[in-house]
């Protein structure tokens, strides 16, 4: 298949590895980024970060020899910025009442940092997941039971897992105690039909095209509101 190659300078300090195409997944692209430098090649293979990342941490072997770190959701060292987010968007707030946070959710990194922001004192009525057809953790919302499922593909497929890493964390900031969680936090599956239907919508009405990930989450914020009255809110 054919490749796109961009070519950039080595950073300095950083070491690159070159992983076999043969490891990945038959579904990953292979779209590539080539950092060329000191001789040596590797490959960023575009969308299969997760994968490349969770399997790099399982290797026992691999983690003797390298110091691993990640820039991705897994480091708890991105909410820290993330945060500043909610802390931004909550100061245009004008409501008499702290708003609704409603985020579109995959594997629950940015839904986490605004929690976490929350822990640190942002005033947020409640929040929403806004998850697709995947929908392990609406479902343990439901029934008290984490149950990881094969990924389900979606047209909003950035939140495509079926066994978000970080929902962990959110269940640590209340102490694993769901019924506490509960009462900050509601987790909700949003179809792909129901997601045409209000980029369908909101064109017609606003000439806005919204993207599908916006989409899940304006619908699932549109649904809560109708059955809490007297709620605003706002969807990451």
């Amino acid at each position: 298949s054919r490749r796109r190659h961009t070519r950039y300078p080595l950073v300095t300090g950083v070491q690159t590895c070159a992983l076999p195409i043969s490891l990945l997944p038959s579904f990953c692209e292979t779209s590539a980024t080539e950092i060329v430098g000191g001789g040596t090649s590797s490959f960023l293979i575009v969308p299969v970060a997760e994968f490349l990342v969770k399997t790099a941490f399982a290797d026992d072997q691999l983690k003797q020899q390298l110091f691993l770190t990640s820039a991705n959701s897994i480091n708890v060292a991105r909410w820290l910025p993330q945060q500043f987010f909610y802390y931004i968007a909550c100061q245009q707030w004008q409501e008499e009442m702290p708003p609704v946070i409603c985020v579109p959710s995959g594997n629950f990194g940015n839904i986490c940092a605004g929690m976490l922001a929350m822990k640190s004192g942002l005033p947020v009525s409640h929040f929403i997941a806004a998850c697709n057809a995947n929908r392990v953790v609406p479902s343990f919302m439901q029934t008290g039971k984490y149950e990881p499922m094969t990924t389900i593909p979606t047209i909003s497929n950035a939140m495509d897992v079926g066994d978000p890493s970080n929902f962990i964390r959110v269940l640590q900031l209340f102490n694993e105690q769901s019924v506490s969680l509960s009462h900050i936090f509601t987790a909700v599956s949003i179809l792909d039909d129901e997601t045409r239907q209000a980029i369908r919508r909101i064109y017609n009405e606003k000439e806005y095209l919204m993207d599908p990930h916006g989409a899940v989450g304006y619908v699932a914020l549109e649904n809560y509101l109708l059955t809490h009255t007297g709620q605003k809110g706002i969807f990451a």
